[in-house]
């Protein structure tokens, strides 16, 4: 077998949206993946790959996405941005309801955008995702989701999208089991509404349109340490989605699709979305999920603080087993932490970081026992550092700004 680590460039809010949530192959584009994984896994049965059990606390952790959406309607809008360290994590489970509920989770290293006059005036600020995606447990079908793009210059919101899909019955892009012996296809079939808000106004919305997809399994191969499955799509240029069943979901995904709708009697290309996805980690483990440490509590430190000068933030979290648990801190500025620790099961423990610039960071943190069994991120503390340090060579400068003759005479005195 050969080992694939794609590392590719993606791009698109829809897709990201329908890949990342749960990768479906009407809407996505997938073909990447780069995984350090710590074991080794195979096929639980090289035949047969068969429907996996989520539990409360499962993630699936994405890097260097790129994400484009285009041509909508009359070119309104056309967005691309890049997600760095994007989380699905699943945050409760809804057993009368047949569905797990997942949350979505990133943070743009880049955002482009072209005919959204309110942008235009904020060049260079920095965005976050956040979404929540209901799936129907017994069979993975999506039912809906809602992703919310907000857009900060520093510390203040000054723009945000709105994405919402819902089926009308849920978008089913798997069937299992998958049986590797058979390369039968198997429909996908269904109707969405789209609505696309942006500050508040909506820009884009399509109703009650027929989804219908064929998928067939093609081939199963290596990919950076998962024995995957190739899941072909017919929508789309490409539409291709690897399934590894010890990591309990895609770690794949390759897509590039235009979407159409009848709109006034008239078939209208109103989309055209590109994405990639690279799967980065997962603690999916069903046979330790009750031996693994609880998510850790929030981060608690400062709201506000000074650029250029270390803060303080505290949390802590309980092993079942009580076995030592070691603590890993994402600062928001593009930092992690090394891991922390060992620390004692329930001890308070504390996390130190300086962010050099002025900004809105968020801050998360994530836990392991020493079997190395790992927790999803918590949720994020929100700090902001309105103010500079002021060093001496800064005041230094402010003199000589204030002060130039005296600045002039002082420097000759000193080259006699």
């Amino acid at each position: 077998m050969k080992i694939w680590c794609y590392n590719t460039k993606f791009k698109s809010l829809t897709v990201l949206i329908t890949t990342l949530i749960l990768s479906t192959p009407v809407f996505v584009d997938a073909t990447s993946v780069n995984i350090s994984p710590i074991k080794s896994y195979n096929l639980v049965n090289q035949d047969e790959a068969f429907l996996p059990e989520w539990s409360i606390g499962d993630y699936w952790e994405y890097e260097n996405a790129d994400f484009y959406i285009g041509d909508i309607i009359l070119d309104v809008i056309s967005l691309e941005f890049n997600i760095k360290d994007m989380e699905v994590k699943v945050t409760d489970i809804k057993d009368d309801k047949d569905e797990y509920i997942l949350d979505l989770n990133g943070k743009t290293e880049k955002i482009i955008y072209n005919k959204i006059p309110i942008l235009d005036s904020y060049k260079g600020a920095t965005a976050y995702l956040n979404g929540i995606s209901h799936i129907q447990k017994s069979t993975l079908a999506i039912k809906d989701f809602n992703l919310h793009l907000s857009v900060f210059l520093v510390d203040r919101e000054v723009f945000n999208i709105d994405f919402i899909m819902e089926f009308n019955s849920s978008f089913d892009f798997f069937q299992f089991p998958i049986i590797t012996t058979k390369q039968n296809p198997w429909n996908a079939n269904t109707n969405y509404t789209l609505t696309l808000i942006v500050n508040g106004d909506t820009y884009l919305e399509i109703q009650d349109q027929p989804v219908e997809d064929i998928l067939s399994f093609i081939e199963i191969d290596n990919i950076c340490g998962f024995d995957s499955l190739l899941i072909n799509g017919s929508i789309g240029k490409i539409s291709e989605l690897w399934y590894a069943p010890l990591a309990g979901f895609l770690v794949n995904v390759s897509e590039e699709i235009n979407l159409k709708a009848e709109i006034g009697g008239i078939e209208v290309e109103y989309a055209k979305m590109i994405c990639n996805l690279n799967l980065k980690d997962t603690n999916y483990d069903p046979e330790n999920v009750e031996n693994r440490p609880g998510i850790p509590l929030s981060p608690l430190g400062p709201p506000t603080g000074k650029a250029g000068v270390s803060h303080e933030y505290k949390t802590s979290t309980i092993d079942p087993n009580n076995d030592p648990v070691y603590y890993q801190f994402d600062w928001g500025d593009g930092t992690v932490s090394n891991w922390l620790g060992p620390y004692a099961s329930g001890e308070e423990i504390s996390g130190f970081h300086t962010w050099q610039d002025k900004g809105r960071y968020e801050i998360k943190v994530k836990a392991k026992d020493e079997n190395g069994l790992k927790t999803a991120w918590s949720d994020k503390t929100i700090t902001s550092m309105p103010k500079i340090k002021q060093t001496n060579s800064n005041l230094w400068l402010r003199i000589q700004n204030i002060f130039p003759q005296l600045f002039t005479l002082l420097q000759s005195f000193m080259l006699d």
